[in-house]
């Protein structure tokens, strides 16, 4: 057996380690699939206008909203309605959120990743049950998830007041975790 020098296996350990920690870190939260493109870390929300597919709601922005919060959640509506489908699950947490918030001002804008046209849309603001105060608009292109790189849904941004994204959620965000980003952006009371 060969001699080796003192200290080299901690140096050998700490470098296995520190590759594993980075090969995890680089790993987590993103998921198989997500952009390289990521928009988050209060980066500017990319601009859009687009015009409701709910009757009478009109034209719709992140951007109208300034001076309050909004609730941005990119969710598949058309998908077929399936016990441990993501979206509908997000559905319903969204709906939850924007009934407790609203009074503080916080805006809800849905967006489909479904890529359907706004046609195919319409009776989804039915079969969903959409408060008005609740946004619908259409994605048929796919340019607002390349703007904010979204690959997957559901997958939820929370814009603050300024227009800058304070929190990015990828996959399905629970009640607690988006009431508590969605109190820190509307400061509206103790957080915790």
């Amino acid at each position: 057996m060969a001699p080796t020098r003192p200290g080299r296996p901690k140096v050998v350990a700490a470098a296995l380690l520190g590759a594993a920690a980075a090969a995890f870190s680089a790993g987590c939260g993103t998921g198989p699939g997500t952009a390289s493109k990521r928009v988050g870390g209060h980066a500017a929300a990319p601009s859009f206008s687009r015009t409701a597919v709910n009757p009478g709601l009109g034209l719709v922005s992140p951007a109208a909203g300034r001076g309050h919060a909004v609730l941005l959640s990119f969710l598949d509506v058309t998908a077929a309605p399936a016990p441990g489908q993501p979206s509908r699950g997000q559905l319903v947490i969204v709906k939850s959120m924007d009934t407790q918030s609203e009074k503080y001002g916080l805006r809800t804008i849905i967006v489909d990743a479904g890529r359907a046209r706004p046609s195919a849309l319409v009776n989804s603001v039915y079969d969903w049950s959409l408060p008005r105060s609740i946004a619908l608009v259409a994605d048929g292109d796919g340019s607002l998830a390349r703007a904010y790189g979204v690959n997957r849904a559901p997958t939820t941004f929370l814009i603050d007041s300024h227009g800058r994204i304070a929190r990015r959620f990828d996959g399905l965000v629970g009640s607690a975790q988006l009431d508590f980003a969605i109190r820190r952006a509307t400061g509206r009371g103790p957080v915790g």
